[in-house]
This record gives C-alpha cells, sequence and structure tokens, in this order.
C-alpha cells in the first residue's frame, strides 16, 4: 500500500485495530520497481537493476523482505521451531 495516501493509511489503520495480531504487522509498500517487475514476470530481486534508482529498489527489496521474513516466522511458530 502507499502510506502517503491518507485514505490508504486509514485503511490499514482501521484493518489493524479491527483484526489486531491477525494481521501482519510488516508493509507491503506499493512501487513501482514491484509493478514493473511484475510486467515481467520476475520479483523485484530478479530485475535488472539498471532500470531503476538505487532508492525505488533498496526500498522495494526491503519490503518484499520485510513481508518475507515475517511470514517465515509465522510459519516457524505454526510448526513450533520457534
Amino acid at each position: 500500500y502507499n502510506p502517503n495516501a491518507q485514505i490508504e493509511k486509514r485503511i490499514a489503520e482501521f484493518v489493524r485495530g479491527a483484526l489486531g495480531g491477525h494481521v501482519m504487522t510488516s508493509d507491503m509498500l506499493h512501487s513501482a520497481a514491484i509493478t514493473d517487475a511484475g510486467m515481467t514476470r520476475q520479483t523485484v530481486l530478479e530485475v535488472d537493476k539498471a532500470g531503476f534508482s538505487p532508492k525505488t529498489l533498496e526500498r522495494a527489496v526491503s519490503s518484499v523482505e520485510g513481508v518475507g521474513d515475517e511470514l517465515l516466522q509465522m510459519i516457524h511458530q505454526t510448526w513450533g521451531r520457534i
């Protein structure tokens, strides 16, 4: 989502408030890098880095890794490995 868009920020706050711990805390941010990667059926980790500014790509990768790490932690917790 785009945290700079007030309506999206309010929706995210509402959903987190209503569902509490049932919503992941990591944000999957809207990013041109993620959109462009999807258009070529690649992940943001696979795209040609020359097509993006380093900051844009870094934000996108950080967002994807944050969600992935949180998901992995949830899986390990479910399996009793944490």
